[in-house]
């Protein structure tokens, strides 16, 4: 399911996928080194991990501070 969210208040279109291990967001915004291994996608694909943070997610006015991690 697509949404229009907000992620440490700037405006983001998000895909919510219930069955993921992890949060993912673009790189761009600043981050922690990334020292828990390599991540695969759903298809299979390797991704390559640039950091980790904790960020603001806003959904429908509902806000919370979770981990994610920055490809």
């Amino acid at each position: 399911m697509a949404v229009v969210s907000k992620i440490d208040g700037c405006p983001i279109n998000i895909l919510i996928d219930t069955g993921s291990a992890v949060t993912l967001v673009q790189s761009g915004i600043p981050s922690e080194p990334w020292r828990s291994g390599n991540l695969l996608a759903a298809d299979g694909t390797h991704l390559t991990v640039s950091g980790k943070r904790w960020a603001k997610l806003e959904i429908s006015n509902q806000a919370s501070t979770y981990p994610v991690v920055i490809v």
